[in-house]
């Protein structure tokens, strides 16, 4: 980070021997020496033990078998404990930049220790005491950093940060907008008010969106399961027209956002591909699993498509080690009916460990059951089966309860009374509507589920059952078609 960006925060003006110290740190390479530093220099300025923790969070390793013996050796070190608490008793000394920053640079630290855990909660108190003293940016770092911390949803920072970020939210940005609708996820909160009032403020200020802002709002649309028709329009207009200026790894993520909303049709497909194609060898092999599993959401490529199988041949052949990818591209396999490369994941999947992400667990269930229907010899862990079922069925409680489905089966209900089919089990699945004298099986397609239910219904087709997924927007627009017809007959 440029010296420019030390000078503006922390004081009005860094002195000489401050920007000599930053350059020091800067010239550091190690976290050793890092920490050998800063603890030589406890009283130094606070911007100056703040470069150094940056400097720290830049140096550790991001990724790879490594990073939490790194992560732990660090949080045993003396020195950075005394780095911590030297942090912790200077917070006061803090303006909400400086707070912000250090906040974030102690999350990405990716580590547990007492002392980083008293670090983050003298912030957040420093912080509840900073009315109409912090930008809008700074807001949203803060959020961000609490809500990856997994601090009390309840607390008083939460409040306090609702309160200022209604209070300035004329002056958000698109990037604030977007930190905040992320944290609250992160944090676990369901604010309809914050929510709806930032969604405004992020159509009002719509015509000034990079493709940078476009690609963060559909990926943090994507997360919340946020399926607004009109920002939606708007934000597939403004990519679509200017496709040739977004990055590879752009364009995959705009692939897999829109895919996970529901709102990927054939002809964006194609305009999307068209643009990939020539740098699909600059893709790693995450964005290739990120863009064949958005493939098999939209649906609208075949098997013989040589587009596909070049993605799944540089995939399958890079050995890629990551876990939840290697579910997601399983899934994509199965489903795009690429059976040649599909052995090979089903054997990475059952020589993998324990999987703790509920989404990755509930498409593992869809696989190992795709698995057993057409392969019933091959032997997979029990404990991973197990734990596959248990996260799906949870998952199927979970969204049994969503305002969508509730307001399906009261439409239902009206039309057909007595005779409504309600959730239950048709073969190794729970699905949302069955009728088991006609073995009909009536699914919703919502945002809110990980992926389609286009591989769970081809092993129920082949189990004799008739299967009918409703597209998400076809649901809503039915919903809402059905209560404006309900309120004109009240008003007559």
């Amino acid at each position: 980070m440029h010296l420019t960006f030390w000078a503006r925060h922390g004081r009005r003006f860094a002195t000489a021997p401050v920007l000599q110290a930053l350059r020091r740190v800067r010239a550091l390479r190690s976290p050793s020496q890092l920490l050998g530093f800063a603890a030589k220099n406890e009283g130094a300025e606070m911007l100056v033990l703040y470069s150094v923790l940056q400097r720290l969070v830049s140096l550790l390793p991001k990724t790879g078998a490594g990073t939490v013996a790194v992560a732990e050796g660090l949080a045993g070190d003396g020195r950075f404990q005394v780095l911590m608490k030297t942090l912790s008793s200077r917070a006061e000394e803090c303006n909400g930049a400086t707070l912000a920053r250090v906040a974030d640079a102690a999350v990405r630290l990716r580590t547990r220790s007492p002392e980083l855990e008293e670090l983050l909660q003298r912030l957040a108190e420093v912080t509840v005491t900073r009315h109409n003293c912090i930008k809008p940016q700074d807001l949203s770092i803060l959020a961000q950093a609490f809500g990856s911390w997994r601090l009390d949803p309840g607390a008083d920072p939460a409040r306090f940060l609702r309160g200022e970020a209604l209070r300035q939210m004329q002056d958000f940005k698109w990037n604030s907008c977007v930190r905040f609708l992320d944290a609250f996820r992160r944090w676990g909160i369901v604010d309809p008010e914050l929510t709806a009032m930032t969604l405004e403020r992020l159509q009002d200020i719509l015509p000034a969106a990079t493709n940078r802002d476009v690609v963060m709002i559909l990926e943090v649309f994507s997360k919340l399961g946020i399926a607004r028709l009109e920002l939606l329009q708007k934000l597939c207009q403004m990519a679509f027209s200017n496709l040739w200026l977004f990055s590879p790894q752009q364009l995959v993520s705009v692939t897999s956002s829109l895919a996970k909303l529901r709102f990927l049709t054939e002809r964006d497909v194609e305009e999307l591909l068209k643009a990939l194609m020539p740098q699909f060898g600059r893709l790693s092999d995450v964005d290739v699993g990120r863009l064949l599993f958005a493939l098999a959401m939209a649906n609208v490529c075949c098997a013989q498509d040589p587009r596909l199988k070049v993605l799944a041949a540089q995939y399958v052949g890079a050995g890629n080690s990551d876990v939840l990818s290697d579910i997601d591209v399983a899934w994509a396999l199965a489903v795009l009916g690429l059976d040649r490369y599909f052995p090979a994941m089903v054997e990475r999947i059952a020589e993998m460990g324990m999987v703790e992400k509920r989404s990755s667990l509930v498409k593992l269930h869809d696989v190992l059951c795709h698995v057993a229907h057409q392969r019933p010899e091959f032997p997979l862990p029990s404990e991973l089966r197990r734990a596959a079922r248990d996260a799906a069925a949870a998952e199927a409680q979970r969204l049994a309860s969503s305002q969508m489905r509730s307001k399906v089966l009261t439409v239902c209900h009206r039309l057909v009374p007595p005779q409504t089919p309600q959730r239950t089990m048709a073969g190794p699945f729970q699905v949302d509507f069955v009728d088991e004298r006609s073995k009909l099986v009536v699914d919703l397609d919502l945002v809110s589920w990980p992926m389609t239910r286009k591989l769970r219904h081809q092993i129920l087709g082949d189990q004799g059952y008739t299967t009918v997924a409703l597209p998400y927007w076809e649901v809503k627009r039915l919903v809402l078609a059905y209560w404006a017809f309900n309120v004109l007959i009240l008003r007559d």
